[in-house]
């Protein structure tokens, strides 16, 4: 029998994606990165983070089960540039928003404070590689 293939090391991410529209006055600090993950958080004019975009390379680890926090929270299938995600909305907490989805590479997802459900997506469907 042949010799079984050894599985490659992790991939690490090579560009790091980020939101190309933000409202007014936002602006973004990088505060966490490992090979794997990036954590980008979104401040507003006034210096209160809004939202955290998570970057995660895709491989076997994240190829379990993701967990996400649905207390309190409805879950909707929805779709970021064509990829299927999930939203979830939390009634506790006007404009909170968990959106998960994936490309072929990276799984993202944005968690915060949102205007509305149409400015989510407006910067859900704005994060892009660099």
């Amino acid at each position: 029998t042949p010799p079984e293939t050894p599985i490659s090391p992790s991939q690490s991410i090579e560009k790091i994606a980020s939101a190309t529209y933000l409202p007014e006055g936002y602006y973004a600090v990088e505060k966490e990165s490992t090979a794997l993950r990036v954590d980008t958080f979104y401040y507003d004019a006034n210096d209160n983070m809004k939202f955290q975009l998570l970057q995660q390379v895709i491989d076997e680890e994240a190829h379990r089960d993701v967990i996400i926090d649905t207390e309190n929270g409805s879950t909707t299938t929805i779709y970021v540039n064509g990829q299927e995600g999930i939203l979830v909305e939390y009634s506790d907490v006007p404009g909170r928003f968990t959106l998960l989805w994936q490309d072929a590479s990276y799984r993202y997802s944005l968690y915060g404070t949102f205007d509305s459900y149409t400015e989510l997506m407006k910067i859900a469907e704005g994060i892009k590689i660099e």
